[in-house]
């Protein structure tokens, strides 16, 4: 089923990975609804529109693994 999300803002940052310091990520903020807005992070040097896009929907896989399922805790 599709998704329609906005990105409502891109910036970029050093990047917090050890192993890439001084190097560059862009943290893609976008908002599925008024009440859901998240990250994510790409590096500088893998952004592309399509990576974005990619990026986005991983996100959005990985929230709705959980999303709507009830526990109970002993």
């Amino acid at each position: 089923m599709p998704t329609k999300f906005k990105i409502f803002d891109i910036r970029k940052v050093p990047s917090a990975e050890p192993e890439r310091v001084g190097k560059y990520d862009q943290l893609v903020m976008y908002e599925l609804d008024p009440m859901r807005r998240y990250i994510v992070r790409i590096p500088e040097e893998e952004f592309t529109e399509d990576r974005m896009l990619q990026a986005v929907k991983e996100d959005i896989a990985e929230r709705s693994k959980f999303t709507g399922k009830e526990y109970e805790l002993p």
